[in-house]
């Protein structure tokens, strides 16, 4: 009965299966700001931003470190191929690829993403 009541009284989100893959950090805020024309909320478990893109370049640079400093995607990597890996979107790791190229800390070739020595 109670449950009955709550979910008529409030709106009910959508979660995206493409978002569930992901861990849910519990130190992220999660907004949801868009209400749908019949009331219902989109939710994205993902930090929303420049947050996002931040958050993914320290991810990121770890990752090329636990692997001997090579990474091999790039922006000519599929959007498939780097959603499976690390559960961003194409935009996010390419916008996280540029934080670290401006930062020196990695450098951009042929055969992806290198380490630099300040990296």
């Amino acid at each position: 009965h109670r449950y009955e009541e709550a979910h008529r009284r409030l709106p009910q989100g959508l979660v995206l299966g493409s978002e569930t893959a992901s861990t849910v950090s519990s130190r992220g805020v999660y907004k949801f700001p868009v209400v749908r024309e019949d009331g219902k909320i989109d939710v994205s478990l993902q930090p929303i931003g420049r947050r996002q893109t931040l958050d993914f370049a320290e991810t990121l640079l770890e990752w090329i470190k636990a692997h001997d400093g090579h990474c091999p995607f790039s922006d000519k990597s599929t959007p498939d191929d780097i959603k499976r890996e690390f559960q961003v979107s194409k935009k996010v790791f390419k916008k996280a690829v540029g934080d670290l190229y401006k930062k020196q800390l990695i450098i951009i070739s042929d055969k992806g993403l290198e380490l630099t020595k300040k990296g």
